[in-house]
């Protein structure tokens, strides 16, 4: 992700997007989050079976890399999944689901 225009944090109340590391842009409490995965690859086969769809699925940062991957977080409600391409998504994955426990 561009840390410096934006980045994911973990708080106690949710997960929260801040825009200069300042502005809060969007926050996703922890009883609206479902479940959390790591996912490897380009938008696919992958994804489908997880039931992620291009209509139901927001993708947040990262853009086109060679090696990407996302943390495909399932919500609760529409857009059903939230994607993000962090620098680290294995540290990520384990704050998160820490936090769902």
């Amino acid at each position: 992700m561009c840390a410096w225009l934006w980045d994911c944090y973990v708080t106690p109340m949710g997960l929260e997007f801040r825009l200069f590391g300042v502005l809060s842009i969007y926050r996703l409490r922890w009883q609206n989050v479902q479940n959390v995965h790591i996912v490897k690859g380009w938008f696919g086969v992958s994804w489908l079976k997880l039931g992620s769809h291009p209509w139901n699925t927001v993708v947040l940062g990262g853009g086109c890399r060679l090696r990407w991957t996302s943390v495909l977080i399932e919500k609760r409600w529409w857009p059903r999944f939230l994607a993000i391409t962090p620098d680290d998504p294995e540290t990520l994955t384990r704050d998160l689901k820490r936090n769902l426990a």
